[in-house]
Formats: structure tokens, C-alpha cells, sequence
């Protein structure tokens, strides 16, 4: 496909610059506001408590590799401005893997990644590239452009809310991964308002908050 016309080449920029800045918003606010404590207790887990995680850092640091990767694959497929988002989708995919990970020994954690959607995602992209392919680019004048503009935000915030669904987001869950991480830190005042505010008194929030009772000597 050859891209010749001015205003095909400037709705493909905006389309792509639009899509960068979605995603990277996203990312960064996903990874340091609803799973750094998942984040935090993979990372223990891998590294056999060896090393610790950093919330702001991890979150700066995915999200700028997973943008690279999207940058990769915008660059290396070269769609048509109606198909921009779907660079995005390999990305999208490793962020909702990345937060689905299943840790047994919390009793709350029942969370299962949906097994259609591991196997949809996927497809879907093969599939969405195979019709691209085929797909005329038309976006020369500026109706044509607004509509591959919504439609490619409209693609993004589906692969967000799959994200959404992939990741792991018991609230009883992250209540645990809280409490427990504030008090390996010795963070114990947090751990306790963490356990004294959750709606869900669960064994593990009891136990860590007798934990955190007795090493601030009031238990």
C-alpha cells in the first residue's frame, strides 16, 4: 500500500500518536494503582523473596517496554489508519497476562483467567491483521479520518477492558497482598487499617493483622 496523500500519512500519525498516549496512560495507571501489590507478590515469589518490588519504578519500567513493543509492531506491520490499535493488542496481552497470575496459598485468591479470552486475544489479532491487509485506507478527508480516529480509541478500550478481565482483581485478594506487604515491610500501622477497613475479614487479613498487633506490642 503506498501512502502518498498528505492526508492519508497525517490521519495515520494522529491515529498512532493518539493510540501511544491511550495506551501508555493506561498502563502506567493499571500497573501503579490497581496491581502493584500483585506485582509486588510475583516478584517476591519468583526471585524467592530475594528482591523487592518498586511500585512507581515497575510501572515505569513495563510500561515503557510494552511501548517499545507496540512502537515495534506499529512500525513492522504498517496498517492502515482504521487498524492502528491493533499494534497495541501483543501489549495489551503480556499487561493482562502479567496481573492474571494465581497465587493458591492466599485462601481468597479463586481468580482464573478466562481460558476463551487467553486463546481468543490471540486469534483475534491474527485475524484483525488478515483483514487490514485487505482493508482500503480512505481516510482522505476529514470525516473519514474522525472515523478511524473513534474506532481505533474504540478498539483500545476493548483491549483494556480485556486487560480488565485477564487480570486478577479480587478486591478480598489485593486486601490480603496489602496488609501482607506492608507488613513484611514493618509497615504495621498500614498493614492494621488495611485489615480494620476491608469489608471482607478474611483468615489471612486475621492473622496478619494479629501478626502486626503484636509486634507494635499491642496484642
Amino acid at each position: 500500500m503506498r501512502r502518498t496523500d498528505v492526508h492519508t500519512k497525517r490521519a495515520l500519525q494522529t491515529n498512532s500518536s493518539v493510540c501511544s498516549v491511550l495506551f501508555v496512560l493506561f498502563s502506567a495507571a493499571y500497573l501503579y494503582f490497581l496491581q502493584p501489590f500483585l506485582l509486588a507478590q510475583e516478584q517476591h515469589f519468583f526471585s524467592h523473596g530475594r528482591t523487592t518490588y518498586d511500585g512507581f519504578l515497575g510501572a515505569f519500567l513495563i510500561t515503557a517496554i510494552l511501548t517499545f513493543l507496540g512502537l515495534f509492531f506499529h512500525r513492522m506491520l504498517r496498517l492502515p489508519s482504521y487498524f492502528q490499535a491493533v499494534a497495541w493488542m501483543p501489549s495489551c496481552y503480556i499487561l493482562g497476562l502479567l496481573s492474571s497470575l494465581h497465587f493458591p496459598h492466599f485462601a481468597s485468591d479463586a481468580h482464573s483467567a478466562p481460558l476463551f479470552l487467553l486463546i481468543a486475544f490471540p486469534l483475534l489479532f491474527v485475524l484483525l491483521l488478515y483483514v487490514s491487509k485487505s482493508f482500503p485506507d480512505t481516510s482522505h478527508n476529514r470525516t473519514n479520518q474522525r472515523s478511524a480516529l473513534a474506532l481505533n480509541i474504540t478498539q483500545l478500550f476493548l483491549m483494556f477492558l480485556c486487560v480488565g478481565t485477564l487480570g486478577n482483581s479480587s478486591s478480598r485478594f489485593h486486601a490480603e497482598l496489602r496488609a501482607a506487604n506492608f507488613a513484611y515491610h514493618a509497615r504495621h500501622q498500614d498493614a492494621l487499617k488495611v485489615a480494620a477497613n476491608s469489608p471482607d475479614v478474611t483468615h489471612y487479613l486475621s492473622a496478619v493483622r494479629a501478626y502486626s498487633l503484636s509486634a507494635e506490642g499491642q496484642l
